[in-house]
């Protein structure tokens, strides 16, 4: 899906225990109509979960689904669509061969998603759906997407993302140890909810969760099933004692049992047991008031995402909104290492205001800006493990955290900017750094000797240095401090320490750095 226009348009979502078509129709830009949503159940994750690999069967199957969607595309004459897969095909390691073997058989190109892009989509569409209903952006709320093979969950505190985390377990992978004793599901569960516990005592900040989102689609056939009703258009809200009631009706049934009394595909009958347990058990962990379901599938989730956002730009672009989800994150990500927060901050502004005087010269894109505002804010969190060495452990803390708005390589960026704020620049011999593509080398290069100015202007942590004035000329970069009235003595440590850092800066930028005092 290239272009942003009005029309007909399609995903495919390639699920773990079904193959799920949207079909809708752009009115104008952030607002589509569906025309129609077909589901198949085709159980992919089965095989992936496992054994690893899925076999000739299940590709057959996957094949015909998809060939029967293309009819039902080409009555509705669409040529515009994306074709996505999860987990289901996350984890399988013939997972080229698979897409392959689809697009010989119908011309399909499949795209794997990372969690984060999971999660990333179900976020806009339940923003846009639940907008300031039932505190959703004024309190704090648990947004908790369950798939076949895996979770993820996002904290919103007052509006603003503070943390996502994604795991390889969901109710397909679940549902193996359903005939198991009941420890053996908490257990399972335990990688899930404990790593949630722990993260919440990180930030003593946070009084508690007000509501939980849960999105999962055998949840909302359930819901319909029972005859819940609907508050407002596609959106069930259940309070604690309902959803108590609810669970004691459902939970000692057994998976036939599920499926007559409510009308449930065979398929789908012990996977919606397995997503009710895990909201029920994160229920009690946040004794939250109320439970919304959304009626948000992810191929709607992606033509609704797909109607806001040009897919073919080339150069990422930050609107204000996403931008403070990020800076957020960031934030959040800082206080779980116990960062200094107002030194980072500091250095946050100093490396802003450089990138700023010197990008129209450098021809720095904007879309730079963001990483090095992120890098500025993690930069120190490898003190955590350990101050000496602290700049190689930043990196391996970031590239293994997730924030939102944020892909994998762009988080493998920003952990290599953070990395080189200190100590040695980039080097032939390191390894991560030469595995980049030259055009990602510069981006780090640049942006780390920029990060490095602007730490070696706080280096002692007091922010004596408030501001910058930069001054491009032709065999300088003359860079006037503002000092803090009756700090004017540290002016000398700074500037050593500025020395001291600014090879990165003179070697890729061509001047070296010239310190004054601002009078």
């Amino acid at each position: 899906m290239k272009k942003r226009k009005q029309g007909l348009y399609a995903v495919i979502d390639i699920g773990s225990h079904s193959i799920r078509m949207t079909i809708g129709e752009i009115v104008r830009k952030g607002c589509f109509k569906t025309i129609e949503h077909l589901w198949v159940p085709v159980l992919i994750g089965k095989d992936t979960f496992s054994k690893g690999v899925v076999s000739s069967q299940t590709v057959r199957d996957l094949i015909n689904v998809i060939k029967q969607y293309l009819e039902v595309m080409k009555s509705y004459q669409i040529e515009d669509y994306k074709a996505i897969a999860t987990s289901s095909l996350r984890g399988a390691s013939n997972a080229d061969a698979v897409m392959e073997r689809v697009f010989n058989a119908t011309g399909i190109r499949i795209e794997i998603i990372e969690p984060l892009q999971e999660i990333q989509y179900y976020y806009h569409s339940a923003r846009k759906l639940l907008k300031d209903r039932y505190g959703f952006l004024q309190g704090n709320s648990l947004i908790l997407s369950i798939g076949g093979g895996s979770t993820q969950i996002m904290l919103l505190v007052k509006g603003k993302i503070a943390f996502t985390q994604s795991y390889n377990q969901g109710t397909l992978r679940l549902l193996r140890s359903y005939d198991l004793p009941e420890r053996f599901f908490e257990y399972a569960l335990s990688p899930i909810t404990i790593n949630f516990i722990n993260n919440m005592k990180n930030y003593p900040e946070i009084q508690g969760i007000d509501c939980i989102v849960a999105l999962n689609d055998d949840l909302i056939r359930l819901l319909g099933s029972i005859g819940e009703d609907k508050e407002v258009e596609d959106v069930y809200r259940i309070n604690s004692l309902r959803f108590k009631s609810l669970c004691k009706e459902i939970e000692n049934l057994t998976v036939e049992e599920i499926n007559k009394k409510y009308s449930l595909n065979e398929n789908v009958a012990g996977t919606t047991l397995m997503a009710l347990l895990m909201t029920a058990k994160f229920f009690a962990l946040t004794d939250a008031k109320d439970i919304l379901f959304p009626n948000i599938s992810m191929s709607g989730a992606i033509l609704e995402y797909l109607t806001c956002h040009d897919d073919s730009e080339q150069e990422r672009t930050f609107n204000e909104e996403l931008r403070g989800h990020i800076i957020s994150s960031a934030v959040y990500l800082g206080r779980k290492y116990h960062f200094s927060e107002e030194h980072s901050m500091h250095v946050m502004k100093l490396a802003l205001s450089l990138f700023d005087n010197i990008k129209e010269t450098f021809g720095l894109p904007e879309s730079e800006r963001m990483y090095l505002e992120v890098s500025a804010i993690l930069h120190d969190i490898g003190a955590f493990v350990n101050p000496s060495s602290h700049h190689k452990h930043s990196q391996v803390l970031i590239i293994s955290s997730e924030i939102f708005g944020l892909s994998k390589s762009e988080m493998n960026l920003i952990s290599l900017i953070s990395r080189y704020h200190r100590k040695s620049p980039p080097k032939p011999s390191h390894i991560e750094y030469m595995a980049l593509p030259m055009h990602e080398r510069v981006i780090v290069s640049r942006l780390a000797a920029i990060l490095r100015v602007a730490d070696a202007l706080d280096n002692i942590h007091n922010q004596v240095a408030e501001d910058i004035t930069v001054n491009l000329l032709d065999t300088k970069c003359e860079i006037q401090v503002k000092m803090r009235i009756g700090e004017i003595e540290y002016f000398d440590i700074i500037k050593s320490a500025v020395k001291s850092k600014g090879d990165l800066f003179e070697l890729f930028f061509g001047v070296p750095i010239s310190l004054e005092i601002k009078v």
